[in-house]
């Protein structure tokens, strides 16, 4: 049972709906969901919702939107597993026909490790809701994050001010350590706010990330970012202190997505 369920992958090549359903029933079951202690998924538009398929095969046909359907099914799952440690959903659903809205009930006590990307959900600042995922109970226990939402966006309608309120007046994020950087404002408050020990850059304006470095209460001991070898001793030569602990350095090619296994291993720098 352990090696079935330790690590459940939903949403590979040849799932099809029926898959994802059958895997949910499963890890409902008791025996089962104490086992789990990661999940990764992937809510797929193309695959999951039955009017996306239906004018995508026959044009004249109308089916409803089955994308709440599946992110609803989705959540009674999550909500379920007490012994999460690594949460991945990468979705892709019909804009604003979902929330994840389980996140903000979610309180596994063993989850460190949280990857959310989704841009269309209406429970993230889409509408005149003020709600963030950053309040979410589980959010004060994570260690490491890579979180792709609206609040996220280079051009969001949270500015720096909300942000830095509400990482003030609440304890999210406290314990965070590790953060992959997509570029916008949003992760520069974060870097700026929280004791990062380990970076992933994975795009952005150099010149603002590196004063979010120096401004971290954090001693980075890693650090992965595009461009690496060109910014970084010119970085430097302005005073090494912000990057006298570094153990592992490296660039980053394409775009890195989810919270790896090397972001919780122990940093050697060859």
């Amino acid at each position: 049972m352990p090696l079935l369920y330790r690590f459940v992958q939903i949403g590979k090549l040849r799932h099809t709906a029926e898959t994802y359903l059958g895997l949910y029933n499963a890890l409902q079951r008791p025996r089962i969901a104490h086992v789990v202690v990661e999940i990764h998924i992937k809510l797929e538009r193309s695959r999951l919702c039955e009017r996306r398929n239906s004018e995508r095969l026959r044009p004249q046909s109308y089916r409803r939107c089955t994308c709440f359907m599946h992110d609803s099914a989705l959540g009674n799952v999550i909500l379920s597993l007490r012994n999460l440690r690594t949460l991945t959903i990468l979705c892709t659903l019909c804009d604003r026909s979902h929330g994840h809205e389980y996140l903000f009930k979610l309180n596994s006590p063993a989850l460190r490790q949280f990857t959310l990307s989704c841009y269309g959900s209406f429970a993230f600042g889409m509408d005149l809701d003020d709600r963030s995922v950053l309040i979410a109970p589980f959010m004060a226990q994570l260690t490491a994050l890579s979180l792709q939402c609206e609040q996220t966006r280079p051009v969001s309608r949270w500015d720096d001010r909300q942000i830095e309120q509400l990482l003030r007046d609440t304890d999210a994020l406290a314990q965070l350590d590790t953060l992959i950087h997509y570029g916008s404002r949003f992760f520069n408050c974060l870097l700026s706010r929280r004791p990062v020990k380990r970076l992933h850059l994975v795009r952005g304006n150099l010149t603002m990330v590196r004063e979010a470095i120096r401004g971290s209460p954090g001693m980075l001991t890693q650090l992965l970012s595009y461009d690496l070898i060109h910014w970084l001793p010119r970085e430097m030569a302005r005073g090494i202190g912000p990057y006298s602990h570094l153990k592992f350095i490296g660039t980053l090619m394409g775009i890195y997505r989810d919270v790896g296994p090397i972001l919780t291993t122990d940093d050697t720098l060859n």
